[in-house]
């Protein structure tokens, strides 16, 4: 299922996988549907991305996705690793890390923040 960004999620919506803390925590089940509370105690927890059903890859409903330019994408992500050349690129925190410290650098090389309305899915 599709992994959409979770200031992007809106009320009503239903998960297609269960959410966890980053202890293992459960949040929410799998097929709950969220309340606009739920979605204020997901970020509270820091919660970045959820699978929602039926939802486009990493594009905020309502908007068309747009490609990502496999040169900048480059780019970012050399940028990035440089960054990061020491840290235990493994560990599952880190990761999150890299790739939101991948799209950071993306979005200065391309000046446009393209993190609502592109599917994000080949940043790793």
């Amino acid at each position: 299922m599709p992994i959409i960004a979770t200031r992007n999620i809106k009320p009503q919506m239903m998960l297609a996988q269960s959410v966890e803390n980053f202890t293992g925590q459960l949040l929410l089940s799998k097929g709950s549907v969220i309340t606009q509370n739920q979605i204020k105690n997901l970020k509270a927890w820091g919660v970045t991305e959820v699978e929602i059903v039926g939802a486009e890859p990493g594009i905020q409903p309502g908007k068309k996705p747009r490609e990502i330019d496999p040169e900048a994408l480059a780019e970012a992500q050399s940028r990035t690793e440089n960054l990061f050349r020491h840290a235990n690129r493994d560990h599952p925190a880190m990761k999150e890390i890299l790739r939101l410290a991948t799209l950071n650098n993306l979005n200065k090389l391309t000046e446009v923040n393209i993190v609502d309305s592109t599917d994000t899915s080949q940043i790793s």
